[in-house]
């Protein structure tokens, strides 16, 4: 039996969160414990799993809910994206209690580093970074990204 945790940025409604409730939901399944380590849970706009009496309702622990989202008018959003899953990723390492064997990180990157100090991490990225810069203005902006 295995502690999984699940770090995500906003626990909301769309095909990323999705994929953390099945993944989630699996593992408790196959007998494993979870918890959702998000910096947002609206109860108005998320899973049903994920809230009131549903089975992950239990495992979401919301930390980092007052850090902004942008800096001003919508700018900043990658950035404020970075900071709060970095103190999420802090919040996870200094508690004094901590029983997760591995993290599955979804979409942001940037804590992985601060993570790997502790445990083993499962990163799962499907270019959400592309939609949070939408102004492509400068130069640095246009270059095409390729793998």
């Amino acid at each position: 039996k295995m502690h999984i945790a699940f770090a995500h940025l906003d626990l909301g409604i769309g095909g990323a969160e999705q994929l953390v409730v099945n993944a989630a939901l699996a593992l408790i399944n196959k007998g494993h414990e979870v918890t959702l380590f998000t910096t947002h849970h609206s109860q108005d706009h998320c899973f049903a799993q994920t809230k009131g009496d549903g089975i992950l309702a239990r495992h979401v622990v919301v930390v980092g809910d007052w850090l902004p989202r942008s800096i001003y008018r919508g700018k900043g959003i990658s950035l404020c994206s970075s900071i709060r899953m970095i103190y999420l990723a802090l919040y996870m390492l200094l508690r004094p209690w901590f029983t997760e064997d591995v993290v599955f990180l979804d979409g942001v990157s940037t804590p992985i580093p601060l993570l790997r100090l502790r445990y083993p991490v499962f990163f799962y990225c499907h270019f959400p970074d592309l939609f949070l810069c939408t102004d492509r203005i400068s130069l640095l902006k246009r270059i095409p990204c390729t793998s």
